[in-house]
């Protein structure tokens, strides 16, 4: 095989010189292209021929290779190329900038998704806050008001003076005075039966006076133990009937409401009396008025023959708690 002398696109040396080469641009021209190009100019004239197996002529000084004439371009074809250079680069360029632009608006989104999210938190703490600081304003608001009332109760209470020790016991009603006056009376007819047993142990009192004084205080403690029996009988009655009133009172509220209607409570003092059996002693406890005080029944007592005697012994069974000065027990050992 041989090159052709003089072949328009090919030198002696195997260089090709194509238009195609010398337009090549990395975005608009291919090695495919290049190929068919090179196909097409080398099947209408080809670069080689077939040569005989004689000796070869001496080959003659290299001549320079032709140039091959300047390709004219139209400016229509400058045209279209520029514009589809252009068009490709723009569409390269558009495609990276929406990428980064995806990019963004999708961190964007996602950023007021979060600040909407923070915006309710920040509104529901602003509300919690406004409701505390009302309540707060509330509060100092009351706790000026008491600190202003203690400050004159304690005025008050300067210019009284000190009080008096009995008067800062005070019973609630008429019942609860009389059976303080009962416990009283009944711790002190103990303390009297206890050194009245010092006093005959120690051969202070005659054995005489001693049983006398015994059977009269016996007397009185059993009477005073059966007056406290009645007065707590009496106040669970009356506590029984007040809150009765008071269920029915509220019952007949809700029906009132229900009905469409509401009649308020009259005071307790205007409602008519109720007065009804409280206890086996025959007391009786009242509904709207003052609480009764029990009286105790008069009339002769038996009496204790001796110091073990039955009325001392009932006197101390009562249910109260109280030491029993029946059988062999005796207030001084029960102290020990």
């Amino acid at each position: 095989m041989k090159l052709k002398v003089g072949h328009r696109h090919v030198d002696q040396s195997g260089l090709v010189y194509l238009p195609y080469l010398h337009e090549w641009a990395a975005r608009t021209h291919n090695l495919v292209e290049l190929i068919a190009n090179m196909s097409g100019v080398f099947g209408a004239e080809p670069p080689l021929f077939a040569g005989s197996s004689q000796q070869n002529p001496p080959i003659p000084d290299p001549t320079p290779p032709m140039i091959p004439p300047p390709v004219i371009v139209s400016p229509e074809q400058v045209r279209k190329k520029t514009e589809k250079d252009l068009t490709a680069k723009l569409q390269s360029e558009l495609q990276a900038m929406y990428a980064v632009l995806r990019t963004d608006m999708d961190s964007a989104f996602e950023t007021q998704g979060q600040l909407e999210e923070s915006k309710e938190e920040v509104e529901r703490d602003v509300e919690e806050l406004s409701r505390r600081k009302k309540e707060l304003e509330r509060l100092l608001q009351v706790s000026k008001e008491r600190e202003a009332e203690l400050d004159t109760y304690l005025q008050d209470r300067k210019k009284e003076g000190e009080p008096a020790v009995d008067e800062l016991i005070e019973p609630k009603d008429s019942l609860s005075d009389q059976m303080l006056r009962l416990v009283a009376e009944n711790a002190a007819l103990e303390d009297a039966l206890y050194y009245l047993d010092l006093g005959v142990t120690d051969s202070v009192i005659t054995v005489d006076v001693f049983l006398r004084e015994i059977r009269r205080l016996a007397r009185k403690q059993f009477v005073a133990r059966a007056t406290m029996k009645k007065v707590e009988r009496a106040q669970h009655a009356l506590n029984a009937q007040r809150a009765n009133f008071n269920a029915q009172q509220q019952h007949q509220q809700a029906a009132s409401r229900a009905s469409g209607g509401y009649y308020p409570n009259l005071p307790p003092q205007q409602h008519q009396q109720q007065q009804q059996p409280a206890a086996r002693g025959g007391s009786t406890a009242y509904m709207g008025g003052p609480p009764p005080v029990y009286t105790p029944p008069t009339g002769n007592y038996p009496a204790a023959g001796t110091y073990g005697g039955a009325a001392a012994g009932t006197a101390g069974g009562m249910g109260y708690g109280y030491p029993s000065y029946g059988g062999a027990q005796t207030p001084y050992t029960q102290r020990r």
